[in-house]
């Protein structure tokens, strides 16, 4: 009993955890990460947080006022830096799980299918960067017929894979392709509610030995206007075109002229 009325007291001691997450190793990441977790008033919260041996932050209750967001900072990371809003309260488990956002500068992990460019306003000498754009990588199905996942709209919040172009134009877009067959929101790894024909319906992707059928849709956040790579856009002189190889980074990094996107 002694020992169970202390792991009691303990949990209870337990304000709550943060997990950041690389998104395809699935382990947690705390090297290298600042954090800023901040008072509903603004001030800064005076508990800082420990890790422990899980990788997780932890933050004891010291029976005052909770944070109300979270600011994490990746620094050299190859991650986006963020932000986690606790103004609904915690979860019941206590425990708040992000999945970290790669930057252009992620290495890429075997398996993985991943385009990685710059996007500019066109190909002239001294064109400038277009950033915050959201780039996503779309697949081409055989089963129904079409492509899948729908261009992004403008203020929509990523869905994995996704990217959001950095001051420089940068980007990194990526997803682990499950089999030769599953469900839509298998492989975009989100689900696709009202989506005619694919909401929990069984599809297949065009993937062949000369690569998947795919093509970069980009939107702007600034204007809200959308174009995409064309069908016969040349990924890799060695496939097809508008086929790019699964299941690792593409050999050369793009560059894309936001003017000869269709």
């Amino acid at each position: 009993m002694a020992i169970d009325a202390a792991a009691s007291i303990l949990t209870r001691k337990v304000l709550f955890a943060l997990e950041l997450l690389d998104p395809f190793t699935g382990t947690p990441v705390a090297k290298g990460i600042r954090l800023d977790a901040r008072t509903a008033g603004g001030g800064a919260y005076v508990v800082q947080p420990t890790v422990n041996r899980t990788g997780r932050f932890v933050w004891l209750d010291n029976g005052g006022e909770p944070p109300a967001n979270i600011r994490y900072d990746t620094g050299r990371l190859p991650f986006d830096s963020g932000r986690v809003e606790l103004s609904a309260g915690f979860p019941n488990d206590r425990l708040l799980r992000v999945v970290l956002r790669p930057t252009a500068a992620y290495e890429v992990p075997e398996g993985v299918t991943a385009v990685r460019g710059t996007l500019v306003a066109s190909e002239a000498a001294g064109a400038k960067p277009v950033a915050d754009a959201i780039v996503q990588l779309a697949w081409a199905t055989v089963q129904p017929a079409g492509w899948i996942p729908p261009v992004p709209a403008s203020r929509a919040r990523l869905r994995p894979g996704e990217a959001i172009t950095d001051k420089d134009g940068q980007f990194l877009v990526l997803s682990r392709l499950p089999g030769k067959s599953a469900t839509a929101s298998g492989y975009v790894g989100y689900p696709l509610p009202g989506e005619p024909g694919y909401d929990g319906a069984r599809i297949s992707l065009d993937v062949s030995g000369a690569g998947v059928k795919a093509r970069l849709q980009v939107t702007r956040r600034d204007t809200g206007t959308s174009r995409r790579t064309p069908d016969d856009f040349r990924f890799d002189e060695a496939l097809q075109p508008g086929r790019i190889p699964e299941g690792r980074l593409l050999g050369r990094d793009l560059k894309l002229d936001w003017n000869e996107l269709s």
